[in-house]
């Protein structure tokens, strides 16, 4: 959208007058001189002419600042612009002295034309309207900060609210842009002179001290029901004088988050909607073509990565060739490195506009940039920046904050984590290989993948409870709770980096998480990552020779295919897994495998093929040291048994196992076991004995913070109570067992018949304590 500077309010006839006759006399000067508008804005050393027009037509009028250029290039020397130019400053003061009172009634708008094809943004809208809607404390005035990367359609946005706003605040309408992303913006004293002269208030009356103007503001807009709209804000520091209080309401603009403004309602934009994308298409090069060729439209917007300016841009640039087929341009951008190229129309291009806000970035700050395009994953954060640019963390995150104050990263959902829109990774990507060399390139890159599967590692250390993973002592992360924290935020890095690795050949990365990090994506159910890494791991040791680690990761894939719900795979990758095992004498893997194997057939409901293969299990990892093992198999031997109706052998069994993992210090373990000894004692009608079972299982797992296994403990200890014909609790009642299920990336699955009697019982009442 075409930006002007000035807006002003004003509603007597006078105004209209002199601004009329300033602006003819503009046109007649310079037509006398036989300059066309855009030699006119070339001389003047404006951006563009369409302001120019604003001013011949008597529309807006021409800022102080560019008077004298006018003058000079207009050859004033009678003055005769200036006079006019004064007239209409007087005409716009209140004639009783000393007082400024702005017109009740406006006759037009202040603000830019509202785009006649705005598409999308309902969500946004409804959003901000609703905050208007709510009562505001004292007399505070609303400030909505509407921010986001260059070209998502911030001022397209901001306009669309000022005129729908415009009626709740008919007295003042102001429209300033303060030139933030641009390479001069206007300081505070700048921009509040503009605002008091578009206003009305004369030239003369207003102080020269920047105290005193912000005063003058907040005095003038006092009690008055104001709409200002201040467009390509820099900073919080340029515009928090510029913000008045009372009925105000401001809306402001800008690629920086201005997260330090109090009180203000953000509005971050991300990309539009895919059907709100395609319209914006459709109104561009007609709904005809769409209609025609309504797959390739839908792709044409996902490579402009649902960037409003380059959907605009490359639907302006198809309007001019009305034959070429929609499909012929998605071929040409599904080309990565050319893309960036073709999204351009005229002297607008989206590389022009990134190119602005990346050049005006400080020289550590661009590197920084262009570097972290480099990070595995689409996500980053400082220590990650840290590593790019080999500086400390406290260097990488001011500089990263200078990336995101520009707009070229924005708040990820996770906290203090990044990413670039596509559109700017793949221009971070380009400015990398234009001023990156390859070996500096490769090298980077193999820094991050080992900085995150090293810390990946140490990490997944801190929370495995089997000992095959020895914690190291010069870890950063010192808890199991950091250590949780750590790889939650960085799961999807790591993924990405356990995949680079493989590319690169680095065994030696890729092979210790198969002992470490298979706890944590049980801990989080991610049997995806957990498949992925033992995918890459198992063609790692193919390619390497290596037996013992190729029995590993069969183990994994084994685990992550049963936890997936494919038993049939499972068994496959737990048979190969110990036979390959037998091999080596790799006695560990190989019980690791048979009990894998019978944790499978427990799963395909082959209780009894199981319990053979889990008793050579409990008696393999019996002679191992990591007793973890051990208390699993017995665990899942004692399953089995109950299936087979063997319930004093299963209980004992269980028992046992939770004998281990006490002994070891397993809290989850423990958790588990006892929440199979709890079905096993229901399974045996001892229903009193199941439900104390869940209920100390529960409190297991709370200790341990795992949401997965308290709600797997409610959901025993809710069968238990409802067998017994007892009400259950609130917290054990359908929707909290539902909402611990659902927050741990583990759908309802199994539960949900439960879930329903749960429902059809009702809870009218507590339950008694078990027992």
């Amino acid at each position: 959208m075409e930006r002007k500077r000035w807006g002003s309010v004003s509603g007597g006839t006078c105004v209209y007058r002199d601004l009329s006759a300033f602006g003819a006399e503009l046109r007649r000067r310079r037509v006398s001189r036989g300059l066309s508008l855009r030699t006119l804005a070339r001389k003047l050393g404006l951006p563009g002419h369409s302001g120019l027009v604003d001013y011949e037509q008597g529309r807006r009028l021409v800022p102080a600042h560019l008077l004298e250029a006018f003058s000079r290039v207009l050859d004033d020397g009678n003055g005769e612009l200036r006079r006019l130019h004064d007239l209409v400053l007087a005409s716009r003061a209140d004639p009783a002295p000393g007082v400024f009172t702005p017109e009740r009634t406006v006759p037009a708008s202040p603000f830019p034309a509202d785009l006649a094809d705005f598409v999308g943004r309902e969500r946004e809208l409804a959003d901000v309207e609703a905050w208007l809607d709510r009562p505001a404390a004292g007399a505070a005035s609303r400030v909505l900060a509407v921010s986001g990367p260059p070209g998502i359609g911030k001022t397209s946005v901001a306009v669309r609210l000022a005129h729908r706003l415009a009626e709740r605040r008919p007295d003042v309408s102001l429209y300033l842009d303060l030139g933030g992303s641009g390479p001069a913006p206007l300081d505070v004293g700048q921009a509040l002179h503009r605002m008091l002269v578009g206003l009305g208030l004369p030239e003369t009356g207003i102080p020269a001290d920047l105290d005193d103007r912000a005063a003058l503001l907040r005095s003038v807009l006092c009690g008055r029901r104001a709409l200002i709209l201040l467009d390509d804000v820099a900073d919080e520091r340029q515009v928090r004088p510029l913000i008045a209080g009372g009925p105000t309401i401001t809306v402001l603009t800008s690629r920086n988050p201005l997260e330090g403004l109090d009180g203000a309602h953000h509005v971050p934009l991300a990309g539009l909607a895919p059907g709100a994308a395609v319209d914006l298409l459709a109104a561009v090069i007609g709904p005809a073509r769409v209609a025609v060729e309504p797959d390739a439209a839908h792709e044409l917007v996902e490579l402009c990565a649902l960037l409003p300016l380059a959907i605009r841009l490359l639907a302006t640039r198809l309007a001019t060739w009305p034959r070429c087929p929609l499909a012929d341009r998605v071929h040409d951008l599904a080309v990565a490195e050319q893309r960036l190229d073709l999204l351009r129309a005229g002297d607008r291009t989206v590389r022009g506009v990134l190119t602005a806000a990346h050049d005006a970035l400080p020289d550590p700050a661009r590197r920084l940039f262009r570097r972290l395009s480099l990070v595995p994953g689409r996500h980053f954060g400082v220590d990650a920046a840290a590593v790019a640019l080999g500086v400390t963390p406290a260097t990488a995150g001011e500089l990263l904050r200078a990336v995101v104050d520009a707009g070229l990263a924005q708040a990820a959902p996770t906290p203090d984590r990044y990413r670039f829109h596509d559109i700017v990774a793949l221009f971070a990507a380009d400015r990398c290989a234009a001023e990156e060399t390859s070996a500096d390139q490769e090298k980077i890159q193999a820094d991050l993948v080992s900085w995150a599967l090293t810390t990946a590692a140490r990490a997944a250390g801190l929370l495995d409870p089997s000992g095959r993973a020895t914690p190291d002592p010069d870890s950063p992360l010192r808890t199991a709770r950091a250590a949780t924290r750590w790889l939650d935020e960085e799961i999807d890095t790591v993924t990405d980096a356990i995949r680079r690795a493989t590319a690169a050949g680095r065994a030696d990365l890729v092979h210790p998480l198969t002992a470490s990090l298979p706890c944590y994506l049980d801990l989080r159910t991610r049997w995806d990552v957990m498949e992925e890494l033992g995918t890459h791991a198992r063609a790692l040791a193919v390619e390497t020779g290596d037996r013992r680690q190729e029995a590993v990761a069969l183990n994994c894939l084994g685990l992550a295919s049963r936890e997936s719900g494919r038993p049939a795979a499972a068994i496959r990758y737990c048979k190969q897994a110990g036979l390959v095992a037998g091999t080596t004498g790799d006695v560990l893997a190989e019980g690791i495998a048979l009990e894998g194997w019978g944790h499978a057939l427990v799963t395909a409901h082959r209780q009894a093929e199981a319990v053979p293969i889990l008793r050579q299990a409990v008696a393999l990892l019996a002679t191992q040291p990591h007793r973890w093992y051990e208390a699993g198999a017995l665990n899942q031997l004692g399953r089995a048994l109950r299936e087979v109706r063997h319930h004093d052998e299963a209980v004992t069994r269980h028992e046992e196992a939770i004998a281990v993992f006490q002994e070891i210090g397993a809290v989850r373990g423990e958790g588990l076991a006892r929440t199979h000894l709890g079905d096993t004692l229901a399974a045996a009608g001892r229903l009193t004995d199941a439900a104390a079972a869940h209920a100390l299982a529960y409190e297991h797992f709370a200790r341990d913070s795992d949401e997965w296994g308290q709600a797997l403990a409610l959901r025993g200890l809710t069968t238990a109570r409802l067998a017994q014909g007892r009400q259950v609790e609130e917290t054990a009642s359908p929707p909290e067992v539902e909402r611990r299920f659902d927050s741990t990336h583990d759908g309802p699955g199994a539960p949900r018949q439960l879930l329903t009697r749960i429902e059809q019982v009702g809870h009218r009442q507590p339950a008694p304590a078990p027992g």
